[in-house]
């Protein structure tokens, strides 16, 4: 059952980690990952040795960037670019391994959420992203009706041919694209999770990728992380709609405010209803508290553009995960079990 929290008039809204302080608390961030920041941090770690974690993790951030970029090739690779490139010519290309599974889990995540987290939405999202970096160059203008009825056309997941055996990806559509925003970065993120864990780091370490966060077991002293999703009604920050403890877990947020342009003072964000190929208009933010940054990743997307009951169902099918809608008018709900994790 959802809970309702109380009513707030959207200004800002966000996730933020409040980390222990402490004189061993290490700190960096990159800026050239994702098209966004990633920090990655931690509360209580000798500065070699969270050097050391770094280096490796930026290196397995890199890969992931390169991957499932969709905009440059890079040389000795095969990414989500050369994939696009060859769709309809009938050539499948082969493509590492990480890659494959990657999108194996995303054709298996469209099947969970029925359809509303697609890979294959290229083709829309590719006029909605034209039309921002337009909108940023002083020439704001929608996409046309036309031209999103008949990229609708091409998003069908069945467009998308995967051969384990020769390891190879295909789109037999030629005007169809893959465009994995939404959950490249949550994926991504639980990858050098995995990555970290392997090189024996199993407490107070948090990656934040764009405020997709992924803590690695606690803080180091046994008490959870907190995590504040911000009260909408205020900018400054430390005034929070709901604080979550977080014990290795991810936390991810996918809201209207991230990527946007206006015209006529009405605002055209990034998540793309795949029924109507435009903006969904029900939530000002979805976030989804889970054990997997990759699943929360695809999840969040997911549950902003379907209806709130169908959400609240589709996450009460699965074990571990949990989630929190702000709408329009600035009501919170969230999950039952949510109240799990609250922090009084």
């Amino acid at each position: 059952m959802l809970k309702r929290i109380g009513a707030f008039l959207l200004v800002f809204a966000a996730v933020t980690l409040s980390l222990s302080s402490c004189s061993r608390s290490r700190e960096v961030s990159y800026y050239q990952y994702f098209d966004t920041v990633i920090t990655l941090s931690a509360t209580s770690m000798a500065r070699a040795d969270f050097e050391s974690y770094a280096e490796g993790a930026e290196k397995e951030i890199s890969t992931y960037h390169r991957l499932f970029d969709i905009y440059h090739e890079y040389a000795g690779m095969n990414n989500l670019r050369t994939v696009n490139l060859a769709a309809g010519k009938g050539v499948p290309v082969p493509i590492d391994s990480r890659l494959f599974d990657f999108l194996c889990t995303a054709v298996a995540l469209h099947e969970v959420t029925g359809g509303y987290m697609n890979v294959m939405m290229g083709s829309v999202t590719s006029l909605w992203n034209t039309a921002r970096e337009n909108a940023q160059d002083g020439a704001a203008a929608l996409p046309s009706e036309a031209a999103l009825a008949e990229a609708k056309k091409h998003t069908a997941i069945e467009s998308l041919v995967l051969d384990r055996e020769n390891g190879t990806a295909y789109i037999k559509d030629p005007a169809a694209s893959l465009d994995v925003g939404a959950f490249g970065k949550g994926y991504a993120a639980e990858r050098v999770a995995e990555y970290l864990r392997e090189c024996g780091v199993r407490d107070g370490f948090v990656l934040d990728f764009g405020g997709n966060l992924r803590v690695i077991g606690n803080r180091g002293d046994g008490v959870p992380f907190t995590s504040g999703i911000h009260d909408p009604l205020q900018d400054a920050l430390g005034n929070y709609a709901l604080l979550l403890s977080l014990d290795d877990c991810a936390l991810v947020t996918s809201g209207s405010y991230f990527r946007y342009f206006e015209i006529e003072g009405k605002r055209y964000h990034h998540l793309i209803d795949p029924e109507s190929a435009r903006p969904a208009e029900r939530f000002v933010s979805v976030s989804v508290r889970g054990k997997d940054s990759g699943i929360c990743d695809a999840l969040s997307t997911a549950l902003f553009v379907m209806e709130k009951e169908a959400g609240e169902a589709l996450i009460e099918s699965l074990d571990g995960y949990e989630a929190v809608w702000i709408l329009q008018n600035g009501e919170v709900f969230y999950t039952g079990g949510t109240e799990n994790y609250v922090v009084k």
